[in-house]
């Protein structure tokens, strides 16, 4: 398992690592959408050739070959290529994204790489601010323990008013983590490290 740099520099000396997850990717997920993007494309390409050989058939029938009849026939070989790469394309993006938890003693970072974006980013949300988590089992996929978790946070927000003062408020963020897996060992190990608080 390769960490990313972003992840391990945006944690600061004075914590120590407790828990770093593994890449949390659902493949049942990354299997329905190419299942999917397969059936639409291959739907589109009946209703294509249907509509092809309605214009066409006619006209070979009676030895005639028009115009219309022979762009739908060279057009097809680049329909089926332009389908297949936005297949591919989709569904290797999504494969290629990528996200880690990792619980340290006083927060927990959650990292996300977005491939389609190029970017990647790196949430903290502080132990103590935490006032609320949900947990969720993944109903379709019955043979893994993976889940989801939903957290809560409270945290206090300073607001700089033009002539300098500044307001305290509180503003509340909900954060959402999904496909962790050994859901419940990683439920152990946060509310172990929570209780603290």
């Amino acid at each position: 398992m390769s960490i990313p740099e972003k992840l391990i520099s945006s944690i600061s000396s004075e914590e120590r690592f407790l828990y770093i997850s593994d890449e949390l990717k659902n493949i049942g997920l990354i299997k329905h959408k190419r299942n999917v993007n397969l059936l639409l494309f291959f739907g589109t390409m009946i209703i294509v050739l249907a509509i092809a050989f309605s214009f066409a058939f006619p006209s070979l029938i009676d030895g005639e070959i028009d115009m219309v009849s022979l762009l739908l026939f060279l057009s097809l070989p680049s329909i089926v290529i332009l389908g297949f790469v936005c297949i591919y394309n989709d569904v290797s993006n999504l494969a290629k994204s990528k996200e880690y938890v990792a619980i340290s003693d006083k927060n927990l970072y959650i990292y996300r790489y977005y491939h389609r974006k190029n970017s990647d980013t790196v949430d903290k949300i502080n132990l103590k601010n935490i006032y609320a988590l949900i947990y969720g089992k993944i109903k379709y996929n019955k043979k893994t323990n993976n889940g989801n978790l939903t957290i809560l946070q409270n945290k206090t927000v300073k607001h700089y008013s033009d002539d300098g003062t500044a307001k305290e408020y509180w503003n509340q963020s909900i954060h959402f983590i999904r496909f962790i897996p050994e859901i419940l060992q990683f439920q152990r190990i946060l509310e172990s490290i929570l209780y603290q608080f």
